[in-house]
């Protein structure tokens, strides 16, 4: 019986390698659900299970012309599942990593505000400043100084700080919105406010 189920596996493979999509469904459902246990057991996630089965047969069906050249399928199957698992869990695990280390970075030093991780992005934002623009941005911003205040303690027009609070508020958007990963929490907070 196994010869000719093994015979059968062979004769469906000459058929995916030359295109058959009918004999391709046959070869999904003949190892969908083995396989999907297999990579469930690696995973440990349904969903990416599912996922991993799709793009495995994918794969199968991509590189399609090479099956006849296959002599043992299931071992052939069960070595592209597990290598997109392990690239899948590696991913994953540089991900949390990333994710660990700005969440440490977002920390606020012991003796900092809770809240400072907040501001974290705009302060680097406003230091990226050329001086002059910096100072005036802190002034106006910060400090909460009328234009005509900060032009008189700078020596500047009014004119002239109005135009470096309009530089700098272009400057600092473009610093934040370069920083997509910390874009949305600062976005975030501000809707706290």
């Amino acid at each position: 019986m196994s010869t000719a189920r093994s015979y059968d596996e062979k004769e469906l493979l000459q058929q995916v390698a030359a295109g058959s999509e009918q004999a391709f469904g046959e070869l999904i459902a003949r190892h969908a659900g083995l396989l999907h246990a297999f990579l469930l057991k690696l995973t440990r996630d349904p969903a990416q299970s599912d996922e991993l089965v799709q793009d495995t047969f994918l794969k199968i069906w991509m590189a399609r012309e090479w099956l006849g050249q296959v002599q043992h399928f299931r071992a052939y199957l069960f070595t592209i599942s597990r290598n997109l698992a392990v690239n899948l869990l590696r991913k994953s695990v540089r991900e949390r990593l990333r994710h660990t280390q700005w969440a440490a970075e977002l920390q606020p030093e012991p003796d900092e505000n809770p809240d400072a991780w907040k501001w974290k992005l705009f302060d680097e934002a406003v230091g990226q400043l050329p001086p002059r623009q910096q100072k005036v941005w802190i002034m106006a911003r910060r400090e909460g100084k009328k234009y005509q205040q900060i032009a008189e303690e700078l020596g500047l027009s009014r004119e002239t700080v109005k135009k470096y609070l309009q530089f700098a508020s272009v400057a600092i958007n473009r610093y934040i919105s370069d920083h997509p990963e910390m874009y949305a929490l600062f976005i975030i907070a501000l809707a706290e406010l």
